[in-house]
């Protein structure tokens, strides 16, 4: 273990510590280090919120829904709040080398005014139903070119080549996703952060509990928790090689599809990979 990575036994304590209660050697063993244990991960989640933490951004497959009725469609994965830079394999049976297609993302009106300036009745156009039974126009004959999201829980594609697959593949796609790790409330857990965070961690948690059931602010915690975020965002930035941001043809900087605890639906614009 790094020297400065903590368990959540080991934040309880420290928290319990700080507070002047008795000490546990368990995260359920007292009424107070379970309601720290549990603030623990709200403070967590916020601290997630915060910036664009690097730890955060993943390379990951979008997920396949494999319905032919709905071909065109990918599964955005539950712990995935961010999705950008979405890429679809366009190799065919006779290509000798795996080429990708980095998609454009349009709005939900842009997607629908491309969709329906296509004839219906063209030959490589198929009418496919949205999950609230919208008729969308999609190609049949050609790899996908632009994206859209209209529920935050599925990418819409504009086409796919019904000749390579009956139905887009996830296996075949590629996205930047901002995906937020799982929480457990583990003695043992150790929260999925940089080492040098958990300090700043440890002083969030204080300062939020002693708020809450000592009626007073922790003004030294709350001090160090400012300090320590200012200094992690400063450190954080120079993991890339530049602060120019990426153009992903996007009006918006970054799409959000869900809250940091996995609900759908939190729209914030302040992420940009």
């Amino acid at each position: 273990m790094a020297r400065n990575r903590l368990t959540l036994l080991d934040v309880v304590q420290e928290v319990l510590s700080k507070m002047n209660h008795d000490n546990v050697n368990t995260i359920d063993q007292t009424v107070e280090s379970r309601q720290i244990a549990r603030e623990a991960k709200t403070v967590y989640y916020d601290l997630m919120d915060r910036d664009d933490w690097p730890h955060l951004v993943q390379l990951k497959q979008l997920g396949s829904l494999s319905d032919p009725t709905r071909p065109n469609m990918l599964v955005i994965p539950q712990n995935v709040t961010v999705v950008q830079n979405v890429r679809y394999e366009k190799t065919k049976d006779a290509d000798t080398a795996r080429t990708f297609n980095t998609l454009k993302y349009l709005e939900g009106r842009e997607f629908l005014d491309l969709c329906f300036h296509r004839r219906s009745d063209a030959d490589n156009v198929i009418t496919v139903p949205t999950r609230n039974n919208v008729d969308l126009f999609i190609l049949n004959d050609q790899a996908p070119t632009y994206w859209t999201t209209f529920d935050d829980e599925y990418i819409i594609l504009d086409s796919y080549d019904s000749l390579i697959d009956t139905t887009i593949q996830g296996s075949k796609s590629l996205a930047m996703v901002k995906e937020i790790p799982e929480w457990r409330s583990l003695d043992t857990f150790i929260p999925d952060m940089p080492d040098q965070m958990f300090s700043v961690f440890v002083a969030e948690v204080t300062a939020a509990a002693s708020m809450y059931w000592k009626q007073g602010a922790s003004v030294k915690d709350e001090q160090r928790a400012a300090r320590g975020i200012s200094r992690l965002r400063k450190d954080a930035r120079k993991t890339y090689a530049s602060d120019q941001k990426a153009d992903y043809g996007r009006r918006r900087s970054s799409h959000y599809v869900r809250t940091e605890d996995g609900d759908k639906g939190s729209i914030r614009d302040s992420l940009s990979f």
